[in-house]
């Protein structure tokens, strides 16, 4: 079956496997070299597969090879590790042609024929798992199998060509279900995707209170300068010039502000990264933004307040104060 799809126009790689990376299911065994390496075994999620899983997940082989299909027919027991799994097990030495024994495997040691670029196994989150693809030679009785299938052009036509075949092959084998990788990474974000939502909105309210008080705080301000604008207006001061004077004041005291936000924000960053694992680079768009819209808040606020003081009679605006 796996040698008939591989002839297909629209299939670029395809392999079989129990347990591939993002999958339903998972399983992690302990792994211990048989050589000079660590000396407690390493957790390492494990995948059995027919040989061209990595090609067909477009995982790079950064050393020795893939596992080939004739050292499966004969029986050979290989092993491709990924390069986290080989940094636990060994180091920084060569990994290639060391033994490792996987715990629940019948103790017999696989040979590591290859390394392949880390890979996020079952999260997304976090550093990458340890993983390794061992040689799936049909020692075990499977109830089902996944098949990993990488096409050409258009996905949809590539997976029922596929699915063709496997009717073909056996009309008895049932197909439990098609995922495609983007549908997988879907679920796998579910939670992230409604936590990234949720701090969004709260963060957009936060923002949006923010600027409410500000503006108030800001209008309020040039509303207590009234005697004083009446005062430049009653000596010949225009409004035009009044109004951008008080504008240029906001926006400056605001830029002040937004420089020292910034500042802080830099420093609860490091002081969060320092103790928090995981907290990547600073989102500087974000920051940009928010105080941009600050600056602008008041920007605003000041011209409209200016505004409505400029319009009034200096005399008025005298006598009453």
């Amino acid at each position: 079956l796996l040698a008939r799809a591989a002839t297909l126009p629209s299939v670029a790689a395809i392999a079989a496997a129990d347990y591939p990376p993002l999958g339903r299911r998972s399983t992690y065994r302990n792994a211990t070299p048989l050589d000079d390496g660590a000396r407690t075994p390493t957790m390492v999620a494990v995948t059995e597969a027919r040989a061209g899983l990595p090609a067909a997940y477009g995982v790079r082989v950064v050393a020795g090879r893939d596992m080939t299909a004739e050292e499966q027919r004969r029986g050979d027991r290989v092993t491709v590790v990924s390069e986290e799994t080989a940094r636990r097990l060994w180091g920084a030495s060569n990994p290639l042609g060391r033994s490792i024994r996987f715990a629940g495997t019948d103790s017999l040691p696989y040979a590591v024929v290859g390394v392949v670029a880390n890979v996020r196994y079952w999260s997304l989150r976090g550093p990458a798992d340890a993983w390794a693809i061992l040689s799936e030679n049909g020692r075990r009785h499977r109830d089902a199998t996944q098949l990993v299938v990488r096409t050409r052009g258009d996905v949809a036509a590539g997976l029922a060509a596929v699915q063709r075949l496997v009717r073909e092959a056996d009309p008895n084998l049932a197909i439990m279900s098609v995922s495609t990788m983007q549908s997988l990474l879907w679920e796998r974000t579910d939670e992230s995707r409604a936590l990234s939502a949720t701090l969004g909105l709260f963060g957009s309210l936060a923002l949006l209170l923010a600027s409410m008080g500000l503006y108030g705080v800001t209008a309020y301000a040039v509303a207590q300068r009234r005697r004083e604008i009446g005062v430049r207006l009653a000596i010949g001061a225009t409004p035009g010039t009044v109004v951008r004077e008080l504008v240029h004041d906001g926006v400056r005291l605001a830029s002040v502000g937004m420089i020292a936000g910034a500042i802080l924000a830099i420093m609860g960053w490091l002081l969060a990264r320092s103790m928090l694992y995981g907290i990547g680079m600073m989102d500087g768009l974000t920051v940009f933004v928010a105080a941009t819209v600050q600056v602008v808040t008041v920007g605003l606020a000041v011209w409209l307040a200016a505004r409505r003081a400029a319009r009034y009679d200096p005399a008025m605006v005298l006598r009453v104060d």
